[in-house]
């Protein structure tokens, strides 16, 4: 019993021990680790945006088509999105500008030939470089990571405030953008060439952005979100909606959503085409029963053919001819016979009177279905009597 217990009491000092070494040698602390985006943030290039206004008071929609215009009098930010595919869409968009829309641009519209002919502004390079050797602008990298400004962003300031000064992130530093038209806003770098400019079309105006500054994670470096309100005019209580065709549904969803209908007519019609035209596996109705008749309709079927054909006389030979065979076999010598020495040979034999049976046995008698029907019987009559008498001896 009391090696029991300084066991276990020495058990117990080791488990203190452990702990207390574990206590005094580690510490628990607390850090932030990046792990990339997640949930929505990956399919939606403006998650953050949208996010962004949403605090501020505004309403967002995310749309990957343009079907129905916005309301008047929203923003709209335009990001992976063919400008010249679809000119119905396009002239929407434009008349919708003109309306009094606010529409905002990145700099990949002003790859499209018919944008930069509608707005009036071109890309254009600022010093020759190589082909193959454009030098692509330093992703952003967020603030939580390093203080801001970040070493990719460029500042700009605005001609009529040049006190106040802009870090844009994601701006390139070989292309700027020119116009003709009267700009009402505008953004220079530190070399006086414009990265940002608005223009107003109609009620309405175009904000183009040589940069990419609103998606993904962009909106966490330097002043884009405020740069990001400068460029939609952001107002509490706003609609603003995203356009990207980059991340957008395929065209057998986008024909499901707006003409469910017709896909299922369609489909239906196609249906009925290939079961129409197909293969069938058995005839178009059942295959009747095999017709079978009795003996005794055959029989009938047989003699009224020979009556009908010949008058019966093929069918009166047969008879002469089998009871022939018979009586040769049961009356000695009989093919010597003549007429009436075979009938007076058969008389006895076949329990009938030779008259009888030589009325039976001339075929040149012209008969009617009843005589050739008699003589027939007689004939058949004589012959079974001639067998049975032969079977009994």
């Amino acid at each position: 019993m009391n090696r029991r217990v300084i066991i276990m009491g020495l058990v117990g000092v080791a488990v203190i021990a452990l702990a207390w070494w574990i206590a005094s040698n580690t510490y628990w602390e607390e850090y932030d680790r990046n792990t990339g985006l997640q949930g929505e943030a990956l399919t939606n290039p403006f998650y953050a945006a949208q996010r962004l206004a949403g605090l501020l008071g505004a309403h967002t929609k995310l749309r990957h088509e343009i079907m129905t215009a916005p309301p008047r009098g929203a923003a709209l930010v335009l990001g992976d999105w063919n400008w010249d595919i679809i000119p119905e869409r396009r002239e929407r968009l434009e008349r919708w500008v003109q309306d009094g829309g606010r529409l905002v641009v990145l700099r990949n519209m002003l790859a499209e030939r018919q944008f930069t002919a509608w707005s009036g502004v071109t890309q254009t390079q600022a010093r020759k470089i190589k082909r193959g050797k454009e030098r692509e602008p330093k992703k952003c990298i967020p603030a939580a990571a390093i203080p801001c400004p970040p070493p990719s962003s460029s500042p700009v300031e605005d001609p009529g405030a040049p006190a106040r000064r802009w870090n844009i992130c994601n701006l390139p530093g070989w292309t700027y953008l020119t116009t003709s038209r009267h700009a009402s806003w505008q953004l220079n770098d530190t070399e006086g060439r414009t990265q940002t400019l608005r223009l107003e079309i109609g009620r309405g105006s175009v904000t183009i952005v040589n940069a990419d500054p609103f998606t993904e994670d962009s909106l966490v470096c330097g002043n884009d979100p405020q740069f990001f309100v400068a460029a939609t005019q952001l107002h509490s209580g706003d609609l603003v909606e995203f356009l990207t065709e980059g991340t957008g549904a395929s065209i057998p969803q986008l024909a499901w959503t707006y003409g469910a209908p017709i896909v299922m007519l369609v489909a239906l019609l196609i249906v009925l085409w290939i079961w129409r035209s197909s293969v069938r596996f058995g005839p178009l109705m059942a295959v009747p029963d095999a017709a079978r008749r009795s003996l005794a309709e055959q029989i009938r079927g047989t003699g009224r053919f020979t009556l009908r054909f010949g008058a019966g006389s093929a069918l009166h030979a047969a008879a002469v001819r089998a009871l022939n065979e018979t009586a040769a076999r049961r009356v000695p010598h009989f093919e010597r016979l003549a007429g009436e020495a075979r009938m007076e040979a058969l008389a006895p034999i076949a329990s009938l009177s030779a008259s009888e049976l030589s009325a039976a046995f001339n075929r040149a008698v012209a008969r009617n279905p009843h005589e050739l029907r008699n003589a027939i019987a007689t004939l058949e009559l004589a012959r079974r009597h001639m067998s049975e008498s032969a079977s009994h001896k």
